[in-house]
């Protein structure tokens, strides 16, 4: 009898996410929302303020940058970019008249290690982590009223932040096709000097979307 052939299609084999191909350089334009806080500890007491010095209060703004992370074909790389920031608040507290507005620039730029998976076509996760720098360009104490000089020499006085901080800082990034959603947190490094006898640090969470460039798929 002749041989009786039997084509059985070969089943798909699984592939891990970190064997999966995807493009080792990409970017992206990102825009969110961004909060800061300073945090001093001394004395086993710790207190949480905002510009203001209001308790348990955080400085509210946007973010806004181009960033870049080139990774190897295996998913590891570098995270790094430049942000613009921009706070504005107010406040209705009597000790701080005339100066009831307060704006601030500031320049923020990630230094992080990074690592990224393709979950699936068109559908990365993230995680990256380091140093953030921020380098604030203009603070300003303002009187709506515009009866009294803008505040503006501030920075590194006695219960005021300096102009550059340094923060450790993890961050989770979910990327479908190009557009993304992110998500970081930073806990400050740099002592910032508010009072004696304690140490003040300023932390800073974030969220935002992203448009992502493509070199490949």
């Amino acid at each position: 009898d002749p041989m009786q052939e039997f084509k059985i299609a070969a089943r798909n084999s699984f592939v891990w996410p970190w064997q999966r191909e995807f493009d080792p350089t990409i970017g992206g334009l990102s825009f969110g929302y961004v909060t800061k806080q300073w945090v001093s500890a001394g004395g086993g007491a710790q207190f949480k303020e905002n510009i203001w010095g209001d308790e348990n209060k955080s400085m509210h703004g946007m973010q806004m940058g181009l960033y870049f992370t080139p990774t190897l074909q295996f998913g590891l790389g570098l995270y790094s970019g430049l942000f613009y920031e921009l706070y504005i608040s107010s406040t209705d507290n009597y000790d701080w008249d005339p100066y009831t507005l307060f704006m601030e620039h500031v320049l923020y730029m990630p230094v992080h290690a990074y690592y990224r998976l393709r979950l699936a076509n068109k559908a990365h996760i993230a995680v990256h982590g380091g140093l953030g720098m921020d380098l604030a360009l203009l603070g300003s104490f303002s009187d709506p009223d515009h009866e009294y000089e803008d505040f503006t020499d501030f920075y590194g006085q006695e219960m005021f932040p300096k102009r550059f901080n340094l923060s450790a800082e993890i961050a989770l990034e979910l990327r479908i096709i190009n557009f993304g959603i992110k998500a970081s947190y930073s806990k400050g490094i740099t002592d910032h000097k508010f009072y004696d006898g304690a140490k003040t640090k300023q932390n800073k969470m974030s969220i935002g979307v992203a448009y992502m460039f493509s070199t490949g798929d």
